[in-house]
């Protein structure tokens, strides 16, 4: 499968993600409600990194499993990037190891799976991603965005392995589960279906246009005119690479309320 992107780190680029799921806003009171879920009553005092709130007990796990990953990524990224996979992979164990009793929801778990899988992908440990892949399906996605992240590192491991129909069939099923607000991040896998529909020798399905035209319209552009559709992706992927997308509000003023993908 051809290269997907600038030569960057795929646990590198995930830093981001967990980052944003574990993004946290400052108060000046202390409310009776959680500061984290505003659902439940505060019960405990969460302190870390300069941050001192008010949150419930099943936050205060949430929140401690979430730094003790958060913490060591650097770490990690040091390692992978070294070519000490193993190294890697062992710090990932050893993390969830000393918290799992935090883990109440798996959302740990999750991410230790997603990292594991990205570091098998980097390292060219194909049979070891599927599998890594297959494990992290089993627990579940919190986001459609995971999910089309964990079916693009399944992808590429079933390409690699010499089985390219299985992972026209992974990216396809990937994307039949949509979210407007992750729309933008559907353009890598539509870019991956693209490029294995032509290594494959086979025209990308005409119900694909549809979501490659709403990705389009996200990055203000139109979906380019190319001899086929699979061009078409591959251009439009190219084309919006350094772009950014409208808001979900600006999309959504542009597409009706309530339109969609």
């Amino acid at each position: 499968m051809k290269d997907l992107g600038r030569k960057t780190s795929v646990l590198a680029r995930k830093i981001m993600t967990t980052m944003a799921h574990g993004k946290r806003l400052m108060t000046r009171s202390l409310p009776k409600d959680c500061f984290y879920c505003r659902d439940k009553e505060a019960t405990a005092q969460y302190v870390h990194a300069g941050i001192d709130e008010a949150v419930c007990s099943s936050c205060l796990k949430r929140l401690t499993a979430r730094d003790a990953l958060e913490d060591r990524l650097m770490e990690i990224v040091t390692l992978e990037s070294q070519g000490r996979y193993d190294d890697a992979l062992a710090c990932l164990t050893a993390i969830f190891e000393a918290n799992r009793h935090l883990d109440d929801d798996q959302w740990l778990e999750r991410s230790i799976a997603m990292h594991r899988c990205a570091i098998f992908v980097d390292a060219g440990r194909f049979t070891e991603a599927e599998q890594a892949c297959r494990a992290w399906a089993a627990l579940g996605f919190d986001t459609v965005d995971l999910r089309w992240l964990q079916a693009s590192y399944l992808a590429q491991a079933l390409d690699a392995l010499g089985r390219s129909r299985e992972a026209l069939a992974v990216l396809e099923e990937a994307l039949g589960h949509r979210d407007p607000r992750y729309l933008p991040r559907a353009r890598g896998l539509l870019r991956q279906l693209a490029e294995l529909s032509e290594e494959l020798g086979e025209m990308v399905a005409p119900e694909w246009r549809h979501l490659a035209e709403a990705v389009a319209r996200r990055f203000r552009v139109e979906l380019p005119v190319a001899d086929t559709l699979a061009a078409s992706i591959i251009e439009l992927a190219n084309a919006t690479r350094d772009l950014r997308p409208a808001s979900l509000d600006e999309w959504e003023k542009g597409e009706g309320k309530g339109g969609g993908p």
